[in-house]
Parts: structure tokens; C-alpha cells; sequence
């Protein structure tokens, strides 16, 4: 899910390269051998990026909190522990785009991207998030109001990352025209090179 908010695509080879390690030479073949299993990811990555850009893709709705609770689901929390090892490695594109939205003098979404991000680590370990916070209760009786917040964070984050992404294309645009001999293609749209992907998650990459 973080790797599909991103400022910069990260596409399903960049994925295997990013997090398997040579010694999982099982992993490996089936990844960057398997056309259909990368296909299958593919498809998967395009319908999340559907629901993340429609904002039907709800959290609170996928890992409701049970009345009363205390701590997040285990599911939950496996949740987050996932998004936080897609946000690492995609970290130094994330790095880059806070400089230039320091620079563009709006700071304040990267301090709102950080915020979410405190809120998900801490869902992550909720028992170290506890134990480390000097008012431990007031995360206990704020549980639902976080849960919130890193939902409707999440779809921020994602609609940011896009549009961070269309500049950097239309900055790399400016400084080389190009002229078509065929109708445009828009980054939705199916790529033409028969991929079966969009546009956006192949050769416009």
C-alpha cells in the first residue's frame, strides 16, 4: 500500500529487487520468473490504486475496533507493520519530496504525511507505543479518533503522492518535448504496449 503511495512508481520488479535478498533463491525465481504471479501482483496494485484514488478504500471499515477497545486488532497492526516496511523503502523518494515542499513554502503537508506516519508506527507496537508515551491513557481513550486520522491520512498521502508524481512527470516534460505521432495516451488508460497494465504503471514509468 505505501509503495502505491509513493511519489516515484515503484513497479513489481523494483518490489522484488527492494525486498528479497539473494540468499532467497526461491523467492527470487518466483518472483522474477513467475509472469503470471507478477501479473496477478499487478492487477492487485492497479484495483488498491482504484479504491485509494475513488476513497473507498477504508480502514476503519476493513479493521473496525471493537467497542471499548484498548488495543488495535492483530490484523491491524499487521497492517501497519506492512505499510511501514513499503514507506522504508521508498523513504528517500518521500525525503525529497518534503525538501520540495519545504522550498514550495508549504510545509505543512509533509508535517501532516510525518504525523500519519507517528500514528501508524504506533498502532504497529501499540504496547511500545504505550510504554514509551508519557500519557499512555490519553493514547488509550484517543485510540478511535487515531484510527481516524490514519484513515483519512492514508488517502492524503496517496492523493499527495500523486500529485507529487505529476509534477515530477510534467517537470521531466518541460525539459524534453516530445512530439507524437500517435493520440495521447492518458496515464489511466491501457498501456499500448499490450502489457494489459495502465499507462501510469508501465512504459510511462
Amino acid at each position: 500500500m505505501a509503495c502505491l503511495s509513493c511519489p516515484e512508481y515503484v513497479d513489481v520488479i523494483d518490489i522484488g529487487y527492494l525486498t528479497l535478498t539473494a540468499d532467497d533463491k526461491e523467492g527470487i525465481d518466483a518472483w522474477f520468473g513467475d509472469e503470471q504471479l507478477r501479473r496477478a501482483w499487478s492487477n492487485l496494485m492497479n484495483d488498491l490504486g482504484d479504491e485509494l484514488a475513488n476513497e473507498e478504500y477504508r480502514l476503519a471499515e476493513l479493521y473496525p475496533l471493537e467497542k471499548d477497545a484498548t488495543k488495535p486488532s492483530d490484523s491491524f497492526a499487521e497492517w501497519c507493520q506492512g505499510y511501514l516496511a513499503g514507506y522504508f523503502l521508498t523513504q528517500e523518494a518521500w525525503q525529497e519530496a518534503h525538501e520540495f515542499l519545504t522550498e514550495e513554502e508549504i510545509p505543512n503537508i509533509a508535517e501532516e504525511h510525518t504525523a500519519t506516519l507517528d500514528m501508524i508506527s504506533a498502532f504497529a507496537d501499540w504496547e511500545e507505543a504505550l510504554a514509551e508515551n508519557k500519557t499512555p491513557q490519553r493514547l488509550l481513550d484517543n485510540i478511535g479518533s487515531m484510527l481516524k486520522v490514519v484513515d483519512d491520512g492514508v488517502s492524503v498521502i496517496h492523493a499527495l503522492a500523486l500529485l507529487l508524481e505529476d509534477n515530477r512527470i510534467n517537470t521531466m516534460l518541460a525539459e524534453q518535448p516530445v512530439v507524437r505521432d500517435e493520440p495521447k495516451v492518458g496515464r489511466n488508460d491501457p498501456c499500448p504496449c499490450g502489457s494489459g497494465k495502465k499507462y501510469k504503471r508501465c512504459c510511462l514509468n
